[in-house]
């Protein structure tokens, strides 16, 4: 489904209203990136490029599959398709993950990333949820 963004900001009311509050909203979420349309990181928390074993800076403006070889962000930048709450494991982690497309006119201008689990405890506890839910 495809969603415009529509942002009302009160940046007159001080920088915790404004960019610095989206950063802040961003990097609180965790293990977030956001890519441009040709797959070139133009965010990502630092815990996230710490998960990858890099620094921010090694990260910014490297194509996504340069860094994450299997990664299927670029089939959603291509397809327009989100990838939700998919499993995927990168160094003996197991990270539930959200990849969703960001649109702008019309067109796929980029996507975001978010990993929701970032540990086996983690993804063991909404595993046994889940098992309570379905049963």
């Amino acid at each position: 489904m495809e969603h415009e963004a529509v942002c009302y900001s009160r940046y007159d009311q001080g920088p915790e209203y404004g960019l610095d509050m989206l950063e802040r909203s961003l990097a609180a979420l965790g293990h977030t990136c956001i890519v441009d349309h040709e797959g070139r990181y133009i965010y990502i928390t630092k815990t996230y490029a710490e998960q990858l074993g890099l620094a921010p800076e090694q990260v910014i403006g490297r194509k996504i599959s340069d860094v994450l070889d299997d990664s299927t962000v670029p089939n959603v930048l291509k397809t327009g398709q989100p990838i939700r709450e998919s499993l995927y494991l990168r160094n003996n982690t197991i990270n539930l993950i959200n990849r969703l497309p960001i649109y702008a006119g019309g067109k796929v201008v980029g996507a975001v990333a978010q990993s929701l689990a970032t540990d086996d405890k983690t993804v063991r506890q909404l595993q046994n949820r889940l098992s309570k839910v379905v049963t």
